[in-house]
């Protein structure tokens, strides 16, 4: 299937793996400094990108699942919000982040944003 907004050169799968790869860090840059003064609000605009991200990659046609969490699981795909909650609990575990956290060093906290699923 091509993508609908880009012309069919480009297939839909293409796009989503450049939003995957290119787009999506961005939106998760640093993500366990600010993690904990995310509001609710916030983490729903957040996710509300990424819907909007998939629904112009697909068009809204294709949106076929009940629910976001559904339609990201057939794609492949985690919420942004569940990639939160696994980088959180991998720097949480990480004896590293203690080290980091003690010394109040920031200069090193890149290591810990860039989680490969």
């Amino acid at each position: 299937m091509n993508c609908l907004v880009l012309g069919s050169a480009v297939s839909c799968n293409d796009v989503l793996q450049f939003y995957v790869g290119v787009i999506r860090p961005v939106l998760q840059y640093a993500v366990a400094a600010w993690l904990t003064s995310l509001s609710l609000e916030m983490s729903d605009q957040l996710e509300l990108l990424q819907k909007r991200v998939l629904h112009i990659i697909y068009g809204g046609s294709h949106f076929i699942s009940d629910s976001y969490a559904s339609y990201c699981a057939e794609l492949g795909i985690e919420t942004l919000r569940v990639r939160r909650d696994l980088i959180a609990r991998r720097f949480s575990s990480d004896p590293r982040a203690n080290q980091l956290l003690a010394s109040s060093d920031t200069s090193q906290m890149h290591m810990f944003t860039n989680c490969e699923t």
